[in-house]
C-alpha cells in the first residue's frame, strides 16, 4: 500500500501544538528565573536598592519613548 499524504490541515495542527508546547516551557523557565531573582534580591536584602533602580530605569525608558515619538512626528 502506498502511503498516505498528511494533510496541510494535520500538519499545522501538529505545528501549533508544538509551538504552544514551547511558549509553555519558555513560561516555566522565565517562572524559575524570576522566582530565583526575587529569592537572590531578598536573600541578599537589596530589595529597597533593586526597586529604587527598577523606578529609575523606567522613568529612562519612558523619557526614551516620549522622545522617540516626538522625533517620529
Amino acid at each position: 500500500m502506498a502511503k498516505q499524504k498528511v494533510s496541510r490541515i494535520k500538519r499545522a495542527e501538529d505545528n501549533i501544538t508544538m509551538i504552544i508546547q514551547e511558549l509553555q516551557r519558555l513560561g516555566h523557565h522565565m517562572n524559575l528565573t524570576m522566582n530565583t531573582l526575587n529569592e537572590y534580591i531578598i536573600f541578599k536584602k537589596d530589595l529597597d536598592k533593586f526597586e529604587k533602580h527598577i523606578k529609575k530605569t523606567t522613568k529612562k525608558e519612558e523619557v526614551k519613548k516620549v522622545v522617540d515619538k516626538k522625533e517620529k512626528v
